[in-house]
């Protein structure tokens, strides 16, 4: 086996393999695993595309057919095995007046233009698809996580392949109920609706991406009734308003398997 093509991404060397398939030549995907459970997020040409050496020339001319009629990247996102930058897209025609140019490549970068995915449980359905601009730019990914046919978890990205915001159905009534706000690649916030009536009933503060303080709401007050401080995933203490007044009264400390160890009232 020889390398063709460096991809910048997992999604980009899948559409090659298409388009070598087209073309009547086998090729394989190396180095999937090493963008781990986000396969479209960039891999910094960890993943490439390799054919037999034989049909090695007939590759290389069917992908600079492909790069010759796809749209030029603001910057370079991979690199091919000759040495020449890697695009992701399709063919725009030439326009006259940089104006319009300008316009329809503004768009492009926005207006999901192309779905592929992934079928999980081999049904022949996909139950991941995967939407992304006509120059390449992954927008979102949708997921059916239990596979009856209902989309139950859609993370979005912005025009750069940050992370922006996961929605998620955690008890599969259809609603999407847990929504998780992410700023520069790592969770921020966390909110969950638990009765289904769009007002936010927990909150999850996180810092450098990892939970730290859990807020309980009271559906009444619309006050933080319980507060807990999380070390590694578990509550290690609460403040609690005990009385329901909308003031947080008492403080609990909590064991590893979360026994109560001390309560205490807190300075009012």
């Amino acid at each position: 086996m020889k390398t063709v093509y460096n991809a910048a991404n997992l999604l980009e060397a899948q559409m090659l393999l298409d388009v070598l398939r087209q073309e009547g030549i086998t090729a394989h995907i190396r180095g999937a695993h090493l963008q781990g459970a986000m396969g479209e997020l960039p891999a910094a040409g960890l993943v490439r595309l390799e054919v037999d050496e034989e049909d090695h020339v007939r590759a290389r001319e069917a992908i600079d057919r492909w790069e010759a009629a796809s749209p030029v990247p603001d910057t370079p996102v991979g690199t091919t095995a000759n040495g020449s930058a890697g695009r992701s897209g399709w063919a725009l025609p030439a326009l006259g007046g940089l104006a319009l140019g300008v316009a329809l490549s503004f768009g492009l970068m926005r207006v999901p233009a192309s779905s592929e995915g992934q079928d999980n449980n081999g049904d022949g359905m996909l139950d991941e698809h995967w939407r992304f601009s006509a120059s390449g730019r992954h927008l979102s990914t949708e997921t059916d996580r239990n596979f009856d046919q209902r989309i139950d978890e859609i993370i979005t990205f912005d025009g750069h392949g940050q992370l922006v915001r996961a929605d998620s159905d955690e008890d599969f009534d259809g609603v999407m109920d847990t929504h998780i706000h992410y700023k520069k690649n790592n969770p921020e916030l966390g909110e969950v609706d638990l009765d289904g009536d769009g007002v936010t009933d927990v909150r999850t503060l996180y810092r450098d991406g990892v939970a730290h303080t859990v807020e309980y709401v009271d559906p009444i007050t619309q006050k933080v009734a319980r507060l807990e401080h999380v070390r590694l995933g578990a509550a290690i203490s609460a403040d609690i308003d005990t009385d329901g007044d909308g003031r947080l009264d008492t403080t609990e400390g909590y064991s590893r398997v979360g026994a109560v160890t001390s309560r205490v009232p807190m300075a009012q």
